[in-house]
């Protein structure tokens, strides 16, 4: 039970470390007539979305005007066929070897899917 709870902790602490909100100077590009664009990625489509959503409204609301999202595309880039369902079975196979020992297999990116949203804060 410790040492489930010191990993959820060591994940909550290394999630907030990482937060792209906190630099979403870092992600957010300005366009012509006041439109910023941002690119985000996930292992899902709504994971993709919802860091997209999450950088947006972070540089909103240090600019002080609401979120007005004006384009929205999700596009995935991953593996296909045979290869994806190997893939599948790789990161299900890193999943479990990361609870059994403790351990993550770090090198394993599997952010396939990628939003991205064009906004303006008026």
């Amino acid at each position: 039970m410790k040492k489930a709870l010191a990993l959820t902790s060591a994940l909550i602490l290394a999630g907030c470390a990482s937060n792209p909100a906190d630099n979403w100077q870092q992600y957010v590009t300005p366009k012509p007539d006041g439109l910023y664009s941002v690119d985000a990625r996930g292992d899902s489509e709504d994971s993709a979305k919802q860091t997209a959503l999450l950088i947006a409204r972070a540089a909103c609301t240090d600019s002080g005007g609401p979120l007005s999202v004006t384009k929205e595309t999700t596009s995935y880039d991953g593996p296909q066929g045979v290869v994806k369902t190997m893939d599948s079975i790789f990161k299900a196979s890193a999943t479990l070897y990361a609870h059994n020992t403790g351990r993550s297999v770090g090198w394993y990116e599997d952010d396939h899917y990628k939003t991205s949203l064009e906004f303006r804060c008026q």
